[in-house]
């Protein structure tokens, strides 16, 4: 998927277990491209790990009968969640992880069975 020289490439359409794509929306995660920039990047952008649009691209690869979350943490750098304890302990009580009404995440898609 990934359409960048020297970057990596990956197939999200092949996941089947669970899946929680994270990051920030400051520069160091996010950048400030709103889509794949073809050729060189004009003066003042920055192309950084994780932008939206490849959360999106992402997302939407991944087929519907998985469960999948994306979200951004605000004004931050990203972090890991609640849902690993869930799917990896049986933690229960991360079923109702507070980044579904936390106003320091956005851009939030949730696909839980």
């Amino acid at each position: 998927m990934n359409q960048s020289d020297g970057g990596w490439s990956c197939n999200p359409s092949k996941i089947n277990i669970p899946c929680f794509m994270v990051a920030g929306t400051k520069d160091f995660d996010a950048g400030n491209v709103d889509e794949y920039p073809v050729g060189k990047l004009t003066e003042g952008s920055t192309q950084s790990i994780c932008p939206m649009w490849w959360l999106d691209e992402c997302y939407n690869a991944i087929p519907d009968g998985v469960d999948k979350v994306i979200a951004r943490w605000v004004r931050a750098d990203g972090y890991m969640t609640a849902l690993f304890m869930y799917w990896l302990k049986g933690d229960t009580a991360a079923e109702n992880a507070e980044i579904l009404a936390n106003a320091n995440w956005e851009d939030i898609k949730v696909n839980h069975k």
